[in-house]
């Protein structure tokens, strides 16, 4: 295992100031989430972007989400740095670039969210 712990005070206090200046420029440079929320309606996830778009997520895809009730789907919020929304009621967060990329669980789930949309698509 690599020995990360900093062997002087000085070399963790550059290491903090490193993280804090690619943290602001990430804020800065990279689309983040502003708020997230469930709408009941429509059983999706709604997330506001820093760009202005708007990601919508049906809850159905994500993995984590199945069996979930509307009250702890309800729960939804972007974390402070933008970079994920959690459901802290679920002790569970997704990651928004893998939002974006339309990654919504496991290599078997994306599997199975694949072949059922395939035979949905043959069948039309």
């Amino acid at each position: 295992m690599p020995n990360w712990k900093p062997r002087t005070d000085e070399e963790l206090d550059a290491q903090i100031e490193a993280a804090r200046l690619a943290a602001n420029e990430a804020r800065t440079t990279e689309v983040r989430a502003v708020s997230a929320r469930h709408d009941r309606a429509s059983r999706r996830v709604i997330i506001e972007l820093t760009s202005g778009a708007t990601l919508l997520i049906p809850v159905d895809r994500i993995e984590a989400l199945q069996g979930a009730t509307d009250d702890d789907l309800a729960a939804v919020e972007a974390n402070p740095l933008g970079d994920g929304i959690a459901w802290p009621r679920l002790d569970w967060h997704h990651g928004l670039a893998a939002l974006m990329a339309g990654r919504y669980g496991s290599r078997a789930w994306m599997e199975h969210l694949y072949q059922a949309q395939s035979s949905r698509t043959a069948g039309a």
